[in-house]
């Protein structure tokens, strides 16, 4: 974690990890977990490609992403399943291009 003073009353938390870490947030919040294993595998590759795109996206303001739907939907650590987790890591490194 990184800790920023803005303003000198507010503090802004940023949370560094790798894509992978990202992707264990982003992939349970963006489709249900239950869903089959190869509807999970291709959600992953379409996160990581987005991801990818939108690197930089609040550079401005220190960070790559925010929590937000407007880059993707992260809520964390907490939102980890063992099957998510699994579609991310059974498609690392896959991303999908035009």
């Amino acid at each position: 974690m990184e800790v920023n003073l803005i303003n000198n009353d507010c503090l802004r938390l940023i949370n560094i990890i790798n894509m992978e870490e990202y992707l264990y947030g982003v992939l349970p919040s963006e489709m249900p977990p239950d869903w089959p294993m190869e509807a999970l595998k291709v959600q992953a590759i379409a996160a990581r490609s987005e991801a990818y795109r939108k690197i930089g996206r609040h550079k401005e303001q220190g960070f790559n992403f925010c929590s937000e739907v407007h880059c993707q939907s992260y809520v964390g650590a907490k939102a980890e399943t063992k099957r998510t987790n699994k579609a991310v890591d059974d498609t690392i490194g896959l991303v999908a291009t035009y």
